[in-house]
């Protein structure tokens, strides 16, 4: 899967979107070389999820909702609080 591309050289940035994007594999291919610096950092109790832990997760929900017989690009409508752990709750 291609990831997007931005030129900062002009004003404004031309950015270039694939036809066939996923936000969710551009943000994890993109920090890939990061995996042991934070992603997310939960201001109230300190606690932190590194880019591997959340690509690791991801992973995880994704199995899981394809466990569930969901498909490749099938939409899923989430409603979940706003903690570090959101985007990987597991499933129930």
């Amino acid at each position: 899967m291609r990831l997007s591309q931005a030129d900062h050289s002009t004003r404004p940035p031309r950015v270039e979107i694939p036809r066939e994007y996923n936000a969710a594999h551009d943000l994890l291919a993109r920090n890939a070389s990061r995996a042991a610096k934070p992603a997310f950092i939960d201001a109230s109790t300190g606690s932190a999820l590194t880019y591997g832990e959340l690509t690791q997760q991801a992973h995880r929900f994704a199995n899981a909702l394809r466990a569930r017989g969901f498909q490749p690009e099938s939409r899923v409508l989430m409603a979940m609080l706003d903690t570090p752990e959101w985007p990987v709750e597991p499933l129930e």
